[in-house]
C-alpha cells in the first residue's frame, strides 16, 4: 500500500508541475512531505529503468528473429551469457504459477 502511495504521488507531483507553471517542485514536494532530492532521484531512477528496459527488449527481439520459438527460460538463458552483465543490468526471471 505504501509503495502504491508513494508512485502515486509522484504522478501528482509530475501532473501538476506539467499544467501549472506557477507551482515550484519545491512547494510540490514539500506538500507531498518529499524533498527536491527524491524527486529528482526518482525521475533518475525511472529513466535508467526505462533505457535498461528497451536495451533488454531489442536484445529479445534479436534473439526472436534468430530463434523465433524460444521459450522464456531459453531467452533468459541466451540474455544472461554475458550481454546483461556487459551492460551492468541485473534482472531475474519471474514464474508464474498456473
Amino acid at each position: 500500500m505504501v509503495q502504491i502511495l508513494k508512485k502515486s504521488c509522484y504522478q501528482v507531483i509530475l501532473k501538476l508541475k506539467g499544467t501549472r507553471k506557477y507551482y515550484s517542485i519545491d512547494n510540490l514536494c514539500a506538500s507531498f512531505g518529499y524533498t527536491r532530492q527524491a524527486w529528482y532521484s526518482h525521475l533518475r531512477s525511472v529513466r535508467l529503468h526505462f533505457i535498461e528496459e528497451q536495451i533488454v527488449l531489442e536484445r529479445i527481439i534479436d534473439i526472436r528473429k534468430e530463434l523465433s520459438k524460444t521459450g522464456c527460460i531459453k531467452l533468459y538463458k541466451e540474455l544472461n551469457n554475458g550481454f546483461l552483465q556487459g551492460h551492468g543490468i541485473s534482472m531475474g526471471i519471474q514464474y508464474r504459477a498456473l
